[in-house]
């Protein structure tokens, strides 16, 4: 990596949503699940826009990432709209501390790759990162208005 823009991804309230889930239960008669129509192809149509757009890349913040070997590949299995190559890795699991932690750990240690970054998550526990935060709703994930506003985000940095 040399000068990426990064894209710290969470899942749940990002690509998928309470509005989401109901939608999968009252058409199908079954609970949604972490395997099967995980992601929600709107908000998953709105990030490849931005991953596109912005010629970023993603690393995945998801508390899911811990229950999968290899996330990346699962994340590629449920939601093939956003080519392997665009996902540069994980961040750590460090028991007991916030997100932000987790990703501040991440970006110390590929510091000299990274250009710009901004993170997608519903939750706001990004500690000293906030300034770089698209907070999401977990009742509607990922919306129009976020990846405007993420557009604006890598903007700053390139004026």
């Amino acid at each position: 990596m040399n000068d990426f823009k990064i894209i710290f991804l969470d899942i749940d309230g990002v690509l998928n949503s309470r509005e989401y889930m109901k939608k999968i239960y009252l058409e199908t008669g079954k609970p949604w699940s972490h395997t099967k129509n995980m992601l929600d192809p709107k908000c998953l149509a709105l990030l490849k826009e931005l991953v596109e757009e912005e010629n970023a890349y993603i690393v995945l913040s998801s508390t899911i990432r811990r229950f999968e070997d290899d996330m990346i590949t699962f994340f590629a299995s449920v939601g093939n709209t956003i080519p392997r190559s665009r996902f540069v890795g994980q961040t750590p699991y460090l028991h007991g501390l916030p997100r932000g932690a987790e990703i501040e750990n991440w970006i110390s240690t590929h510091k000299h790759s990274i250009n710009d970054y901004i993170i997608l998550d519903d939750d706001a526990d990004m500690l000293m990162l906030s300034d770089h935060l698209i907070q999401t709703s977990f009742e509607t994930g990922l919306t129009e208005d976020n990846i405007d506003e993420a557009k604006r985000m890598f903007k700053r940095k390139t004026r």
